[in-house]
């Protein structure tokens, strides 16, 4: 990767885990990388290999595309990949959460 591709990358990653209300130590865990080696790639420091680009677009639940791009990762695409990542059996289970939580901000008078 080039220079400047490492700062674009780092910052959309950063922009990502920020969307995700994540720490720098919770989105390395969920990607299955270190911290450290999080924290060179979102600064731009250090580019990574094909492997650790897909165990980070796993872990934030977007395509490469939204980390090569720059494009802002908007909720109804990072949704849509994240469920994608899924087994049917998960992905029921992840609408029948939904559901019960839409119905209970419905009960409780809260405004969507």
């Amino acid at each position: 990767m080039a220079k400047d591709l490492h700062l674009q990358v780092g910052e959309n990653i950063y922009r990502i885990r920020k969307k995700l209300g994540l720490t720098r130590l919770q989105f390395a865990e969920r990607c299955d990388i270190s911290e450290g080696y999080l924290a060179t790639v979102e600064n731009g420091a250090k580019g990574m290999r094909i492997d650790t680009l897909m165990k980070i677009c796993h872990g934030a639940g977007v395509s490469p595309d939204f980390l090569l791009k720059g494009e802002e990762a908007d909720d109804e695409q990072m949704l849509l990949e994240f469920t994608s990542q899924l087994t049917k059996a998960e992905q029921k289970q992840a609408l029948n959460l939904i559901v019960t939580y839409l119905n209970s901000l419905h009960e409780l008078g809260v405004k969507q």
